[in-house]
C-alpha cells in the first residue's frame, strides 16, 4: 500500500464520529441548573432540552434543578436537585448521590443494572427511587421486582413481615390474662433471634422500602412521605412518563399478539 493511500485512510478514520456508538439517551426536560460532566471532568451547562448523553458522562443538578432523561434502553429517569447520575455502557447506570427516580420498561436482552454506593440493583421492569443524601440511603419500589446485591460483606436483613407478626401477637397478648405474659415473652425472644437474615442478595417487592446503614438493611412498607416522593417525580415527568407508559403497554400487547412458533 502506498504512503499516500495510508495517509488518506488515516484522515478518513480521524474524521469519523468517535462517539457515534456512545449515544445513550437525551435530556428531554430540565429546570434550574443542570450540567453534563465528561469523563475528563469538563462541565457543560444544559440550556434547553434535547441534549444528548453519552456513555461515561455524568448528569449533575444543583439546588432547585432537575432533569428528565430518556435512555435508549427503555428507561426514563428523573434526577432530583443536588443529585448525580453517571451514564455507563448500555444496560448500566450509576447513582452517585442524591435522590433519583427510575422506571424501566420490560424488554428482552441483556440484564440491566443500577449501581449505587451501597448496593447493585438488578432490574425486572420496575419503578423505584434511590436515595443517598442527608436523609440516608434507601431504595423504594412501587412496581416490578428488584434484585439487590451487596458490593461487599453480607447484608444483615431485617424484614418488615416479621414486624407484622410481632405486632399481631402483641395485640392478641394484650387481650389475654396475665398468665399469658410469660408465653408472650418467650415468643418475642424467639422472634428476635429469627429476625436477622444474612444475605449476599435479596429481592425487593412492590410497596416496600429498604434502608441501608452500613451492612444493616431494614425493610418496611412504603409510608406517606415516600409515596409523596413518587407522586412529585411523576408530576415532574408529566407527559414524558405518560408517553413512556403508553409505549410499554403497546410493547406488551405486541408481544402477546405475536403468533406462537411451532417447533
Amino acid at each position: 500500500m502506498s504512503p499516500r493511500l495510508l495517509i488518506v485512510l488515516a484522515l478518513v478514520l480521524v474524521s469519523l464520529p468517535i462517539n457515534a456508538d456512545d449515544d445513550r439517551g437525551k435530556i428531554v426536560e430540565t429546570s434550574g441548573e443542570v450540567y453534563i460532566v465528561s469523563v475528563d471532568g469538563e462541565r457543560r451547562g444544559i440550556e434547553e432540552a434535547g441534549a444528548v448523553i453519552n456513555a461515561s458522562e455524568t448528569i449533575v443538578t444543583d439546588e432547585n434543578g432537575h432533569a428528565v432523561v430518556s435512555f435508549s434502553d427503555a428507561v426514563l429517569s428523573v434526577v432530583d436537585q443536588n443529585s448525580r447520575l453517571q451514564v455507563e455502557e448500555a444496560g448500566w447506570l450509576s447513582h452517585l448521590g442524591g435522590k433519583i427516580y427510575f422506571t424501566y420498561r420490560k424488554i428482552f436482552g441483556e440484564p440491566r443494572r443500577v449501581k449505587t454506593r451501597f448496593a447493585t440493583l438488578g432490574i425486572r421492569g420496575t419503578t423505584f427511587i434511590v436515595y443517598d443524601d442527608a436523609r440516608g440511603r434507601a431504595v423504594a419500589l412501587t412496581e416490578g421486582l428488584l434484585d439487590i446485591d451487596t458490593p461487599g460483606p453480607a447484608f444483615e436483613l431485617y424484614r418488615q413481615q416479621q414486624n407484622h407478626r410481632f405486632e399481631k401477637f402483641k395485640r392478641q397478648a394484650r387481650q389475654q390474662q396475665q398468665a399469658a405474659q410469660r408465653e408472650f415473652d418467650d415468643y418475642r425472644q424467639g422472634l428476635n433471634r429469627e429476625f436477622v437474615d444474612y444475605k449476599l442478595s435479596f429481592k425487593l417487592y412492590p410497596s416496600h422500602i429498604v434502608r441501608f446503614d452500613g451492612n444493616r438493611v431494614e425493610e418496611a412498607i412504603i409510608d406517606d412521605r415516600v409515596q409523596s416522593d413518587f407522586e412529585q417525580f411523576e408530576a415532574i415527568a408529566g407527559e414524558w412518563l405518560e408517553e413512556f407508559r403508553e409505549q410499554a403497554t403497546h410493547h406488551q400487547e405486541s408481544i402477546k399478539n405475536q403468533p406462537a412458533v411451532n417447533e
